[in-house]
């Protein structure tokens, strides 16, 4: 498609407003830069710290990572070598999120252009208008809780390969429409190489080939080529579409049917499949509102306390999300051909959510999966702007400057949130205040409230945090407020009262809860080490038997029961310990370090045999980086000499 005198012009002033758009992010981010960490950070980065103390190999750390179906490796080399220059530095993990965000953001600028001048109503400032909408997603103050919530660099890889191979695709496309040499390379060379690289670094990247198929159907037209290679061009285009986005299409849904039972699995989850469909078709007009309107109460990283959808009156905004979705899709399917750009953002918006907001048992509210889907929004909303300014009266001329005027007038908007916000999120104590602020009834900042202030060993504050997030606790997660009273007076070593054990008793039912499984490791690892003599640990030893003793299995249930094993063993009753830690170690597919620790009870018990067996399956684990398990089995082997 020939540039029009407006896009030919872009030259050097865009590329000097686009390193400006860059600068301008990179300073109002840096206050942000000094906060905390956050949920799941300390987690998935505790591999991190081990590789640093010489427990792990880099390896153990890029392959043996279990947060997701793939291992996301590549999120995990870029953590290790941030590791190798920066050790253990959150600035400079945060510092390297903040740089991706910036290298994404020119991706995001170029995709952009050359999409908008797809549409002939944004075609003749399609790169400023790219420019300005690359600058505003940059900007937007919804990007702050994944840009600093430190693991969301997986997402944030994801959608950077993501954007790439669009781009490849993008790029292949038109130069066979133009009949243009190429092609070749940049699909079937550079796509499936983004492909990998978006794989290796977060499932959502699995959702490259359906949003391909999206740009396919609104925004290009059957495969035509102008060219020396008119014949060769469509055919080049028809086998790559077959090889990379039919069939990774028809494989994706028949693993779904397939897999149904393992993926679909709602036991651990206060929701059923079908409240959680009703729950996101109300939360993705949340995002919308959140992103175009970025204020109050909406931002932030805790939304554990939205409310569930457990009808379609209940609550009533749930019948009119769901008619509102049916509405937008029939209204962006009708103007396929007329308002391309507001087709393909609807349909990019929702595919990009397809994942992580439908039917998987996932939590259900987090801001950064807008990350990419928020592409959608901008091209949906400018595409429906200049669809409605070509059909006023007026004409288009004073409509177009009014729209640039919007979107120039959003970017200091947006910048000075932005800069609030970072600014907020890099002093922990203002953080933490917004958070209590902000969202009273979340039950994960009452959490981590509490944890602050056992810590500072202030139990009158740890006991009322725990007061004010119980209301707010589900049945299901009963045993988790109990265990942290127990914990708040071990840490803060004060006798716990009667009570305390009475109501845990009457809580200890049901199945291990992801809140729980949190908690009770927490309290049992405290007891083991010796930093817990006021725990009567005998007592929540029995509790544990009967509770564990009503589970039904599942990654929750052999987590919870080493931890009892390891409260067993400190009060020596090393049968009961033998028994709940062969049980993990088996449900758990012979964890190692589970069967570190068995072998040693086997040893106090002077059971050989066993002893035998465990050091035969430990050996399969040595070498594969964890010296930490490489280290016991060579001192097991020096013992059975």
């Amino acid at each position: 498609m020939k540039l029009s005198t407006e896009n030919s012009a872009f030259g050097w002033r865009g590329v000097l407003a686009i390193l400006a758009v860059l600068a301008l992010t990179a300073w109002i981010y840096l206050p942000g830069l000094t906060g905390p960490t956050l949920l799941d950070d300390d987690h998935n980065l505790a591999p991190l710290l081990e590789y640093i103390s010489g427990q792990r190999s880099a390896v153990n750390v890029i392959f043996g990572n279990q947060s997701g179906e793939l291992g996301r490796p590549l999120s995990l080399a870029s953590f290790v070598a941030n590791a190798v220059v920066t050790g253990a530095s959150v600035y400079a993990l945060k510092a390297t999120n903040l740089a991706l965000h910036l290298l994404t953001g020119i991706f995001v600028i170029l995709l952009l252009q050359r999409l908008l001048a797809r549409d002939p109503l944004t075609v003749r400032h399609a790169h400023w208008i790219g420019l300005l909408l690359g600058a505003i997603w940059l900007l937007n103050p919804l990007q702050i809780s994944t840009v600093l919530y430190v693991v969301q660099r997986m997402a944030m890889l994801a959608a950077l390969f993501s954007i790439a191979a669009l781009l490849a695709y993008v790029a292949g496309r038109e130069r066979i429409e133009r009949g243009q040499p190429g092609a070749g390379w940049l699909l079937f060379g550079a796509f499936p190489l983004f492909l990998l690289l978006g794989l290796a670094s977060k499932e959502n990247a699995a959702l490259i080939p359906l949003l391909i198929a999206v740009l396919e159907w609104t925004l290009f037209a059957p495969a035509r080529s102008t060219g020396s290679n008119s014949n060769s061009g469509p055919k080049l285009l028809k086998t790559w579409l077959a090889l990379f986005v039919a069939i990774p299409v028809g494989l994706g849904m028949v693993a779904l049917i397939w897999l149904h039972d393992g993926l679909l699995n709602y036991a651990g989850r206060d929701f059923t499949l079908i409240e959680r469909l009703l729950t996101e078709a109300r939360i993705l007009w949340d995002y919308i509102g959140a992103w175009l309107l970025p204020v109050g109460d909406q931002l932030g990283v805790f939304h554990d306390n939205y409310l569930l959808s457990t009808g379609l009156l209940s609550p009533p905004t749930t019948i009119v999300a769901l008619l509102g979705w049916g509405a937008i899709i029939g209204l962006a399917l009708y103007l396929r051909r007329r308002a391309p750009l507001f087709s393909v953002g609807v349909l990019f918006f929702l595919c990009g959510h397809l994942l992580e907001s439908s039917i998987l048992p996932l939590e259900l509210y987090f801001e950064h999966r807008n990350y990419l889907p928020s592409l959608g929004l901008l091209l949906a909303l400018t595409g429906l702007v200049a669809w409605l300014s070509q059909r006023l009266p007026q004409g288009t001329s004073i409509s177009h400057r009014l729209g640039f005027l919007i979107l120039i007038a959003l970017l200091p908007a947006y910048a000075f949130t932005t800069w609030v916000q970072a600014s907020i999120w890099g002093k922990p104590t203002l953080f933490w205040a917004q958070q209590e602020a902000s969202h009273p009834d979340s039950v994960r900042v009452r959490a981590e409230l509490s944890n602050q202030a056992i810590e500072a060993k202030n139990l009158p504050e740890a006991l009322r945090q725990i007061d004010l997030m119980e209301p707010y606790v589900s049945p299901k997660d009963a045993m988790m407020p109990q265990l942290r009273r127990i914990l708040a007076y071990c840490l803060t070593n004060q006798p716990v009262p009667a009570d305390v054990f009475a109501r845990i008793e009457q809580a200890a039912h049901g199945e291990v809860s992801n809140y729980t499984v949190q908690v009770w490791p927490a309290v049992a690892n405290s007891i083991e080490s010796g930093k817990c003599p006021v725990v009567d640990a005998n007592r929540l030893a029995d509790i544990g038997i009967n509770w564990l003793g009503q589970t039904s299995g599942g990654r929750n249930d052999w987590l919870a029961r080493f931890s009892l094993s390891l409260l067993l063993a400190s009060q020596s009753r090393f049968v009961e310990a033998e028994a709940e830690a062969q049980r993990a170690w088996k449900e758990s597919g012979h964890h190692p370090h589970f069967g570190v620790f068995l072998y040693q009870l086997e040893g106090t018990l002077e059971n050989t045999a066993a002893q035998k067996e465990i050091l035969r399956e430990l050996e399969k684990h040595v070498g594969k980086g964890d010296r930490y398990v490489d280290h016991a089995v060579q001192e097991f082997r020096k013992a059975r000499q």
